[in-house]
């Protein structure tokens, strides 16, 4: 078997593989990049067959990797989620940070409305080890309404990178651009 239906990218030649499949998904009402990332030209039915049970508990691996960012921001040693939170806070000014902080609710600190406000953009698969890739998935976490206009986002270009295996453990978390 050379071609395999995987949704939602189509069909793929498992014999004969593009560098780069894209699609969009929809996860509790907002969209979400998939990229699949391929070093070689082929694959085997096993791998492609794990790629799709992954895209199928996405929705679970997501709820998984928000109580990872909380637990590591509440962890007393964590640092890549508190120092992510208090850059954007520090850096960016209030009129910026209006679109996502209600600096009138001092019932939550504006830290934790930040916090929640993270939400996944993207899943990015790299199976074969594309760009010295690690990490079989990695989920992009930016701030809700942080959307594209012009190839820029509006708000930041820094995401919380969630890195995991192939059956969605974490791995680690990294702050990136």
């Amino acid at each position: 078997m050379t071609n395999y239906l995987l949704p939602p990218f189509g069909q793929i030649n498992l014999a004969s593989l593009n560098e780069e499949y894209n699609a969009v998904v929809e996860l509790d009402g907002h969209s979400i990049s998939l990229d699949i990332n391929f070093e070689k030209t082929t694959i085997e039915e096993n791998l492609i067959n794990i790629i799709k049970q992954f895209i199928e508990n996405i929705p679970k691996f997501d709820k998984q990797n928000i109580v990872s960012i909380l637990n590591e921001y509440n962890d007393e040693n964590g640092e890549t989620v508190k120092r992510y939170i208090d850059f954007h806070i520090e850096e960016y000014a209030q009129s910026e940070l209006v679109k996502l902080i209600d600096y009138g609710n001092t019932a939550i600190a504006a830290e934790e409305q930040l916090l929640n406000k993270l939400k996944l953009e993207r899943v990015g698969f790299y199976p074969d080890g594309k760009y010295d890739a690690e990490s079989f998935a990695i989920f992009d976490y930016t701030f809700e309404g942080n959307v594209y206009l012009d190839g820029v986002r509006t708000i930041t270009d820094q995401i919380i990178a969630v890195k995991t295996d192939s059956k969605g453990e974490l791995e680690y978390l990294a702050w990136e651009s």
